[in-house]
């Protein structure tokens, strides 16, 4: 008989404690369903860039100077049937004086801009590229590279940059 009072006791228990401790909420789900993306090409995913060495007497000590003009590409493939363009968003660590630039590494007072293929377009750091058509399911995507003085003075040594990519498709 104690046995079946207890056990009554604990079911009472057991409930009316998760009876208080239950809360609700809502979960809201956001997305879009797309017609397939590109791949791209192999090899573009990763890839390094070599700028080339500059002196720093180059930035003729101001703020503003670029040196270098490096094409960078991407390309992509079996893109989507219904697919009409793709643009890039470049994005990583700016540069901390001059925010339209990414920071590099191992020296000061300079960073990585990146522009579009006319190599005057300057294309801010979390901004969207201009759009480049996909034409047969496929699209070259091309762009500059430039070292750009932040300081009129520059430190010299290893001027490396790591710079994120993300593709949207139009």
């Amino acid at each position: 008989m104690l046995n079946r009072i207890l056990l009554i006791i604990v079911l009472i228990y057991g409930y009316s404690v998760n009876a208080a401790h239950a809360i609700g909420g809502t979960i809201n789900f956001t997305g879009n369903l797309l017609e397939s993306t590109c791949q791209i090409t192999s090899g573009d995913e990763k890839q390094t860039v070599a700028m080339g060495d500059f002196q720093i007497s180059g930035f003729n000590g101001q703020s503003g100077i670029f040196q270098g003009n490096q094409s960078v590409t991407i390309r992509l493939e079996n893109c989507g049937p219904g697919l009409t363009g793709a643009r890039v968003v470049f994005d990583g660590v700016r540069d901390p004086l001059y925010a339209n630039a990414f920071k590099l590494d191992g020296v000061t007072g300079a960073g990585l801009a990146l522009f579009e293929d006319d190599g005057s377009t300057l294309i801010t750091p979390g901004t969207a590229s201009r759009v480049k058509a996909i034409s047969a399911q496929r699209a070259t995507l091309n762009f500059k590279a430039k070292y750009r003085s932040s300081s009129a003075t520059v430190t010299p040594g290893s001027a490396n940059a790591a710079v994120d990519f993300t593709i949207q498709y139009q």
